[in-house]
């Protein structure tokens, strides 16, 4: 998993610098998801939730994969949250994102894409998919069992 996150926290960096190129950025994009998927499926049994972070992670890669290894994001739902007139917006009318593409009339298994509008707290608005949702309710189930598990190897006994 850490090699996963090394491998996203890199891909802007590297893409922006002009490094790699487009199907080199979506390449690593496409890495991140398989080793996430290994890592999931590896632990699945071990910790509360994994299941749910799988389903996520599996629905989040298939539809970036089968895009070319881009995530197709609604135009509708980013005019929802304001964010049709950003610096961002134009970069995925130009496709100059590299991790992103405006979903299309051609755009494959849409409705796994970014979606949903979201306004967090405490955050910008955020167009979210049910992959991204999946993986959040893993992470509760995780984090809550996790704390209230009083004789697992991860907390101390009380």
């Amino acid at each position: 998993m850490i090699l996963a996150l090394a491998i996203r926290l890199s891909l802007h960096r590297l893409a922006g610098s002009g490094l790699i190129g487009s199907s080199g950025a979506a390449a690593m994009n496409l890495a991140s998801y398989a080793l996430l998927l290994v890592a999931a499926t590896l632990n699945i049994e071990a910790f509360p939730g994994l299941g749910w972070i799988l389903i996520g992670v599996a629905a989040n890669g298939w539809v970036i994969f089968i895009n070319g290894g881009k995530m197709p994001i609604s135009p509708s739902a980013l005019a929802v949250l304001g964010l049709d007139r950003t610096p961002e917006y134009a970069q995925l009318i130009s496709g100059a994102s590299y991790t992103h593409k405006l979903a299309a009339a051609d755009t494959k298994l849409r409705f796994l894409g970014d979606i949903i509008p979201l306004w967090l707290p405490f955050t910008q608005p955020v167009a979210a998919s049910l992959g991204d949702i999946a993986i959040c309710i893993g992470g509760f189930i995780l984090i809550q069992r996790l704390m209230l598990d009083t004789k697992s190897k991860w907390g101390s006994e009380k």
